[in-house]
């Protein structure tokens, strides 16, 4: 068992524990189905909401990725100056 699903686990049996002692666990089959179809489209809108930002973020870097040669001899041509100028 890796280190995810130990957390995925620990997650869901802190969750029953606390819907359990709240008393807020389905009684009836249809409300735990309720509760299991609502458990998943929330997942899996979490899931479309990362891959979103995450070709975002990908977006973003590429930008980022292809200048930070520039960027960087740019901050060394300031810092170079200012301690030029500090002697």
């Amino acid at each position: 068992m890796n280190f995810i699903s130990i957390q995925v686990l620990l997650f869901w049996i802190l969750a029953i524990a606390f819907l359990s002692v709240k008393y807020l666990i389905p009684a009836s089959m249809l409300q735990i189905v309720l509760f299991v179809i609502g458990v998943w489209l929330a997942k899996m809108t979490v899931l479309w909401a990362y891959a979103i930002l995450a070709q975002k973020v990908v977006e973003k870097s590429a930008l980022l990725s292809e200048n930070i040669n520039r960027i960087i001899g740019g901050l060394l041509i300031v810092a170079d100056f200012f301690q030029f100028i500090k002697f």
